[in-house]
């Protein structure tokens, strides 16, 4: 059986499950991984996993390395050596993998000149920011990523936003392959979600700018002026303190409820009681925008009519006025509008809702995906 290689900075994240459910997928090849840190264990358990060291250790061998470093111009954090540079080749020697996979644009970057040195053919999984905040705020990644992307065996990316602009960077359409994560949607069950008189909204994601959950609360405080409604927020991160702020200021401040981050299991049952999905993504203040929003196919794959913007990788997802509907980003106006609209319509909701389970396991069911992944990694590796 071939060997894979498996790299990603980060493992076990509740916000980026998919890369488990990619990982455990993966039944073609003999799977070892390497990331730099491991989180979650015990929920996202995978026993052929290393975990890179945190202590700086000398290079053994200062010629070699001052001939590496001029050999593959190494310009940023991402491509010059690091404290852990050691440990990655004596990892790559150890395991001797036939092919590698490297979890995002930083990681693969980073990998494609050890793994050229040793002839192993390497595929990049871009996912959002690596192809967006980065390409606009990191000079030296950008001009690395752009002087080696030809380099890479295979390039995967999960939005068809992002295969244009491979393709506007002259890349082979043939080396460029469009694979969302994508949900398992057996996974999740089909609620048939009876009539009620408080209608509930759903947003699940990080609490970063690009989600626009300030939007969705704008949106929610005008719906509310028409409806029996609650919103529920699921998830954490850096902008806490801010989105709790915007939220007790709120007209309707005890219909909103900030839950916090939990583990998949809990997400499926806030969805399951849900009446309709809410993600107001835009485009950062500092460029980032989504790939292809796993929260939005797991809300389809339950069943619920989505409402989001018309931003990156979405439109892919939420087909407009057949499983849910699209808004202009900021347009919370336009969004208030459609809540009211799915709120004050049961079988509109119901209909989307079928439609949306149907679309995902379609186009975006997880096993299906991760047979296309191997077919891409096999392929690169005769």
């Amino acid at each position: 059986m071939l060997k894979l290689g498996f790299i990603t900075r980060n493992l076990g994240y509740s916000s980026e499950v998919w890369m488990y459910r990619q990982l455990i997928g993966i039944s073609k090849f003999s799977t070892k991984v390497l990331t730099w840190n491991y989180f979650n264990q015990d929920q996202f358990p995978f026993s052929n996993t290393t975990t890179i060291s945190q202590i700086s250790k000398p290079l053994s061998n200062i010629r070699a390395f001052r001939f590496f470093q001029k050999k593959w111009h190494f310009l940023n954090n991402f491509t010059k050596p690091t404290p852990f540079w050691q440990e990655i080749t004596k990892w790559l020697d150890h395991i001797m993998p036939d092919i590698l996979l490297c979890q995002f644009g930083p990681v693969g970057i980073e990998l494609l000149p050890f793994a050229l040195e040793r002839n192993i053919p390497t595929v990049c999984h871009f996912h959002g920011r690596d192809l967006s905040a980065m390409l606009k705020t990191d000079a030296k990644y950008k001009k690395e990523l752009l002087q080696h992307l030809d380099k890479f065996a295979a390039i995967v990316v999960v939005g068809s936003h992002q295969k244009q602009w491979m393709k506007e960077q002259g890349i082979s359409p043939e080396k460029v392959h469009l694979i969302p994560c994508g949900v398992p949607v057996d996974e999740f069950e089909y609620v048939e979600r009876k009539p009620k008189q408080k209608t509930t909204f759903v947003a699940i994601s990080r609490l970063v700018e690009k989600k626009g959950l300030e939007y969705t609360i704008k949106a929610f405080d005008l719906a509310r002026n028409n409806i029996e409604a609650r919103l529920d927020i699921i998830g954490d991160g850096p902008l806490k303190n801010k989105i709790t702020d915007i939220a007790q200021k709120s007209k309707y401040s005890s219909n909103i409820h900030l839950i916090g981050e939990l583990p998949p299991d809990k997400v499926k049952e806030i969805l399951y009681q849900a009446d309709i999905f809410v993600q107001h993504s835009i485009i950062s203040s500092d460029g980032d925008t989504e790939g292809s929003p796993v929260s939005i196919a797991e809300a389809a794959a339950a069943g619920l009519p989505v409402i989001s913007t018309w931003h990156a990788g979405i439109p892919d997802l939420v087909k407009n006025n057949i499983t849910g509907f699209l808004v202009k980003e900021k347009d919370y106006n336009d969004m208030a509008d459609k809540m009211i609209l799915l709120a004050s319509d049961p079988e509109t909701r119901k209909i989307m809702g079928v439609a949306a389970r149907e679309h995902m396991l379609s186009k975006f069911n997880t096993p299906d995906q991760v047979d296309k992944l191997e077919n891409v990694l096999i392929n690169v590796c005769k």
